[in-house]
């Protein structure tokens, strides 16, 4: 978890106005992380769609951690981690085969929360992925004429600041005769129409 990374600007659930200055950009800077394997009781990775024709949805993971002494816990001013213990985090899991780390899931802390119990301490994270804010914005592109879906599409990841070239992979994709938007479709509905006309994946 990058718990040091700063808040300040940056685009926020219950927050932020979608139509205001705050971005998601900055959120991709990398601000160091911080290992917590040794306190994850378990976590599950959700994503993908149910058939090759379905709805793309945002991938979630849930992360169940030890907490005996509130580290994790929000409300815990005494926290070792106080006050970065808050949503909009970045968060990654990594698995380790044969020396090559792997990466199983990269995203946001949406909800933190403490399970205190009689015997037993606590505290769940649940993220999701960029997909969660592709199905929030709305981007503007002007006319790009004579293009491919791989530019198309990496042109709605720069309007959502999701500009990383380590966090990206794009492959050229057919031809089209041109691609804009107006600023009424949300980013992951322009992506699925592009994908739709050859059916590709994302």
């Amino acid at each position: 978890v990058q718990w040091g990374a700063d808040l300040t600007g940056l685009f926020r659930i219950d927050v932020s106005a979608i139509d205001g200055t705050d971005k998601i950009g900055g959120l991709f800077v990398d601000a160091g992380w911080t290992d917590e394997t040794a306190n994850v009781k378990g976590f599950s990775i959700n994503r993908g769609r149910s058939d090759d024709v379905g709805q793309m949805m945002a991938g979630t993971c849930a992360i169940e951690l030890w907490d005996s002494n509130g580290t994790f816990n929000p409300a815990n001013t005494s926290s070792s981690l106080h006050p970065n213990v808050v949503p909009m985090r970045p968060v990654r899991i990594t698995a380790t085969w044969s020396g090559t780390d792997y990466l199983l899931f990269f995203g946001f802390l949406q909800r933190i929360g403490s399970r205190p119990r009689k015997g037993t301490f606590g505290a769940f994270f649940e993220a999701t992925d960029l997909f969660s804010w592709l199905a929030l914005v709305r981007p503007t592109i002007a006319s790009m004429s004579t293009t491919t879906t791989g530019a198309a599409i990496g042109k709605i990841l720069d309007q959502v600041q999701w500009t990383d070239a380590g966090k990206r992979s794009l492959d050229d994709g057919d031809t089209i005769d041109d691609f804009s938007a107006d600023g009424t479709v949300p980013a992951l509905t322009l992506i699925r129409e592009l994908l739709d006309t050859e059916r590709g994946i994302v």
